[in-house]
Order: C-alpha cells, then sequence, then structure tokens
C-alpha cells in the first residue's frame, strides 16, 4: 500500500519538479559528506583529546568530554557574526549561492583536520608525550565555522527548493 502511495507520489511530479528533487539528492550527499566529518567530533576528537592531549590548564586536568563544550560555546559566539558576514556580502552585491556556502562550510571543514594532522605530527616530533590542547580548540572553531556556513544555509535551500506538497518528506530525507 505504502509503496502504491511512494509511486503514485513520483509519477504525479513534474519534470521541474524532479530536476528540484535530483538536484536536492546532490546537496545530499555534501551535506551528508560534512556531517559524517563533523560527527568525528563525538567520537574521534575525544579520544584524541583523552589519549593524545595534555588537557592541563592552571593546574587542572580538564576532562575530555568537556571540548565537546567548545561547539555549542563557539556556535553562540559566531553565529550572529556569520549572520552579519552574509548580509554585508549581500548589500555589497556579491551574493553567494547557498550551493557556494555549502561548498565554503565543507572546505572549511576539510580544513579543520589539517589542524589534527598538526597536532600530530608535532606530537610526533615535538611533544613526544601529548599535544597541546589549542589545536583540539582550533579544529572545534573551524568545525564550528563550517557548520555555521552550512546548517542553516543547507535547511533553507531544501525548504526553498522542495515541491511543496513533499517538502516535509524531503526534510526527512535531510535529516536521515
Amino acid at each position: 500500500k505504502e509503496e502504491k502511495k511512494i509511486k503514485n507520489l513520483i509519477k504525479s511530479l513534474t519534470k521541474k519538479e524532479k530536476k528540484k528533487i535530483l538536484l536536492l539528492f546532490i546537496i545530499f550527499i555534501f551535506v551528508g559528506i560534512f556531517f559524517i566529518a563533523f560527527e568525528q567530533s563525538a567520537g574521534l576528537l575525544i579520544l584524541y583529546a583523552k589519549n593524545n592531549t595534555n588537557r592541563n590548564f592552571l593546574n587542572i586536568n580538564i576532562p575530555a568530554s568537556w571540548f565537546q563544550g567548545f561547539n555549542p560555546f563557539f556556535v553562540i559566539i559566531l553565529a550572529p557574526i556569520i549572520s552579519i558576514f552574509w548580509m554585508k556580502m549581500s548589500k555589497r552585491k556579491k551574493n553567494i549561492s547557498a550551493i557556494q556556502k555549502i561548498a565554503i562550510g565543507n572546505i572549511i571543514m576539510g580544513l579543520s583536520f589539517l589542524f589534527m594532522i598538526i597536532a600530530s605530527l608535532q606530537r610526533k616530533y615535538e611533544f613526544p608525550e601529548e599535544s597541546p590542547m589549542y589545536w583540539l580548540i582550533i579544529t572545534y572553531l573551524f568545525q564550528t565555522i563550517g557548520e555555521l556556513c552550512l546548517s542553516p544555509v543547507s535547511m533553507a535551500f531544501v525548504t526553498k527548493l522542495s515541491p511543496k506538497r513533499i517538502t516535509s518528506i524531503i526534510m526527512g530525507f535531510y535529516y536521515s
């Protein structure tokens, strides 16, 4: 019964709607790549913090799990700044499309991992026991900037581009 509904829905889509949906699924691939990397902060980066980072700050050993707090902290601080930046770019007639912003978010996410490469190399050659925690903090900073470039823009883009009668279904795909 559900398969029949889905088939009828697909048949009822116009060519223009099908092209929009195809573009959305291409965007989903890039958003998915971003969030695969972004979710490493909850696992891989915490393990790195726990096992390979000097977490001593003012003679207090900071728990590795506390590094998870940097993302929300940076979101609160940077969201207005990035929003103002996009508005100023728009006023200067230097509009950056949603697709470009999604690409920028992915590039910034990729750059965030370069800091972890530097941390690992520095640990290998300069600090054999543990790398400094600032590398993790910078990584979280760049991941947050990437998130703020990509996440709100991609959600708005999906909502705008989706055929109105199936926007909720498309948003379901976005979140899955």
